[in-house]
């Protein structure tokens, strides 16, 4: 089956990623952050997801949740800026939005008038701005779930966040006041764990690209292409055993050897990876 190709938008991408990473190390500096109210917020989607693989994942609605959560929107960035700004500002704007494969108009505000005005809302140049600005806000509105999902495919990259984002999940489920096996019978264990499930294939090639097709501790070669042989296993980054869950975000791929070593015990990973070539 042909993969389909879909836009990405790797600016504003990279933007949130480190928002949600900074957010999520540095809690009790952000005001008013809680990753406990993340999961009682959404704490039913969430659950799905802990069960079986969704294409759209915990982490998805992580990034929603984070980019909903830091004011960086056009009219409030604008609020924040001296008239004499602006112009800069939305140039940046329009290359972000364009950088998402949107093709915009030509910026045609006379930003020298607004300035002189003081930016009064009145004249007829305040006015066409900000039904720029209001188009501007649409686009970005019409393009943040290619923001998400760029972001999304970014984080996946990145194991050592996995790891400690799915063991703060584990720490929510250990802490959880419901028998979720009364709710879910048939995917909760007794003491809230998840059962196994079977992989669907879709899972199964989006986590071997992304692992470039090698075991993540051995490194060897698992294509078929070097090395005979090219069996691999989906690994549960923070293990069932430990309150870990089934959501893509996760998994990672294994040689038979290493997935038998590793067993339930450690939420082992790797930051080695392919380099695109040797330095």
């Amino acid at each position: 089956m042909k993969t389909r190709h879909v836009r990405f938008s790797y600016s504003q991408a990279i933007q949130l990623a480190n928002w949600s990473i900074e957010i999520f190390y540095n809690e009790e500096d952000v005001y008013g952050f809680k990753f406990k109210d993340f999961w009682n917020e959404l704490r039913e989607e969430i659950i799905l997801r802990l069960l079986k693989p969704h294409k759209k994942t915990i982490l998805h609605y992580y990034l929603e949740y984070v980019d909903g959560f830091v004011e960086h929107d056009v009219r409030s960035t604008l609020s924040n800026l001296s008239v004499s700004e602006y112009e800069a500002y939305i140039y940046y704007e329009v290359k972000l939005i364009e950088g998402a494969g949107i093709d915009l108009q030509e910026v045609d505000i006379d930003f020298e008038s607004i300035i002189n005005c003081e930016h009064c809302k009145k004249c007829i140049e305040c006015i066409r701005f900000e039904e720029f600005v209001d188009f501007l806000v649409s686009m970005q509105e019409e393009i943040n779930p290619t923001v998400i999902n760029s972001s999304f495919h970014l984080l996946m990259l990145n194991k050592s966040f996995l790891r400690d984002f799915h063991e703060e999940l584990a720490n929510c489920l250990t802490y959880e006041e419901n028998d979720l096996d009364f709710e879910y019978p048939e995917s909760f264990k007794k003491g809230n764990k998840v059962k196994r499930i079977r992989w669907p294939a879709w899972l199964k090639k989006g986590l071997f690209y992304r692992d470039n097709g090698v075991c993540i501790v051995c490194r060897n070669d698992l294509t078929g292409v070097i090395n005979r042989g090219g069996d691999f296993e989906i690994d549960h980054i923070v293990p069932i055993s430990n309150y870990g869950n089934n959501d893509p975000s996760n998994l990672q791929i294994l040689c038979k050897e290493c997935n038998l070593k590793k067993l339930n015990k450690s939420s082992l990973i790797s930051v080695y990876a392919v380099p695109l070539w040797d330095i």
